[in-house]
C-alpha cells in the first residue's frame, strides 16, 4: 500500500506488521472481506469494505476477542462449575445484574434468596425472574453464560 508522509510530497510502501495475518476475498456483491489476526494480542478484525454509490468506500470494522467468543464452551474455566456456589446477590455482582422481582425462587421460603446455588440454578431461576442490568461492563462480559 501507498502512502504519503506528513508533506504529502514523498511516498512509500508501509510494511506490513510483522506476525499478523491477513487474508481477504471478495464476496458476490463484489465487496471485499477482509481478516486480521494479530497473535500478540489474539484479536481478530473483521473488515467488509463496500464501494458506495458516490465512489467512495464504506467500511464496516469488528474486532474479536477469541476468549470471550469462546468462553461459554468451558465455563470451567472461568469459575463456573456446578460445585462453585454463591448466593443469588453473589451471581447477580459477577454478572452486574439485578433482580428486581424473584419470580424464579420460592416465594413461600423467605430465605431462599439466601441459600448459595450453582451457576446453573442461578441461570435457570434468573430467566424467570424480573430483572436488570446494574452494571453494563460486567454484563457484557459474562451474558453468554446468561444465555
Amino acid at each position: 500500500m501507498k502512502t504519503k508522509n506528513s508533506t504529502g510530497a514523498k511516498q512509500s510502501e508501509d510494511a506490513p506488521m510483522k506476525g499478523i495475518e491477513r487474508h481477504s476475498v471478495t464476496t458476490k456483491a463484489g465487496n471485499t472481506l477482509q481478516f486480521f489476526y494479530n497473535p500478540e494480542n489474539n484479536l481478530v478484525v473483521v473488515d467488509l469494505i463496500a464501494k458506495n454509490e458516490l465512489g467512495g468506500n464504506e467500511l464496516v470494522r469488528i474486532t474479536l476477542d477469541e476468549n470471550k467468543m469462546l468462553g461459554h464452551t468451558n465455563p470451567l474455566k472461568a469459575g463456573f462449575s456446578s460445585t462453585n456456589l454463591k448466593t443469588p446477590a453473589e451471581w447477580c455482582e459477577k454478572f452486574g445484574v439485578e433482580i428486581i422481582d424473584p419470580n424464579g425462587w420460592n416465594r413461600k421460603n423467605p430465605n431462599s434468596m439466601e441459600i448459595p446455588i450453582s451457576c446453573q440454578t442461578f441461570r435457570d431461576k434468573y430467566w424467570l425472574s424480573t430483572t436488570h442490568i446494574a452494571d453494563r461492563t460486567k454484563y457484557d462480559e459474562y451474558k453468554h453464560l446468561l444465555e
